[in-house]
């Protein structure tokens, strides 16, 4: 039995559509990074566990862009794929190639899908409408398996390299997510009440949970690694809300 919401009007209804084709979209280009990265980790000698995280990871986004894709059709919009190529290099030009690979798999696992597990979980909790309910959950689970790509391989290296170059590049990592995923998708329509139950989450909200998921896993996982994120702390006490 369906639970009772309100329904959407046509342009509501695009907009739902429309966040759910970005995500496919942005699925498809992680899906990408992925294949890049398990070949940079093999050369570069991860751990097994590493590589079986980052394959498994590679597998995941392929299946997320396909789930997304049909709750994105079931509201009337189709994804663009046609011109999706693989996003330019996270990491700065000046690291030596080595630290290229740690910051890539450190910035898009221990911080982006991390962030990413945060507002889907809430997605899960808030939704109503079935499809959306259940992608949100299967997306979910996987991130967290995502995100431990990350930590696992930040650890393996850290037994045996020195990784205090990285605290310098913790507020840049974090500063990426937040001006390319939230700043660029404000609008006043997510703001109705009756769009949480098709998971839209309003900006207040976002920002909470991207505040919550850094001060409460990412800044203690990197201190837990002997980082120093004093400026990180004091970057996201200072955001904006």
């Amino acid at each position: 039995m369906l639970p009772i919401i309100s329904s959407l009007n046509e342009n509501e209804r695009r907009l739902v559509g429309e966040t759910w084709a970005r995500r496919a979209e942005s699925e498809a280009r992680i899906a990408l990074r992925y294949t890049a990265m398990a070949q940079a980790l093999m050369v570069h000698g991860a751990t097994k566990t590493v590589l079986d995280l980052c394959q498994r990871a590679m597998a995941d986004e392929e299946r997320h862009l396909h789930l997304c894709s049909k709750v994105a059709i079931e509201f009337g919009v189709k994804p663009e794929m046609d011109d999706i190529q693989r996003p330019g290099p996270l990491a700065p030009n000046e690291l030596p190639v080595d630290r290229k690979v740690l910051y890539e798999v450190v910035a898009l696992c221990c911080v982006g899908e991390t962030i990413n597990g945060s507002l889907l979980g809430h997605i899960y909790q808030q939704s109503k409408w079935p499809s959306i309910r259940l992608t949100a959950h299967t997306l979910l689970e996987d991130e967290i398996w995502h995100s431990r790509t990350g930590w696992a391989h930040l650890g393996s290296v850290h037994k045996k390299a020195d990784i205090s170059w990285l605290s310098p590049h913790i507020v840049s990592m974090l500063q990426r997510v937040h001006d390319h995923g939230f700043l660029d998708d404000q609008g006043p329509w997510r703001e109705a009440a009756h769009m949480k139950a098709y998971g839209e989450l309003d900006y207040r909200t976002r920002i909470q949970l991207f505040r919550q998921a850094v001060t409460q896993v990412i800044l203690p996982g990197f201190e837990s690694f002997h980082l120093n994120i004093d400026e990180a702390r004091s970057w996201i006490n200072g955001l904006a809300i």
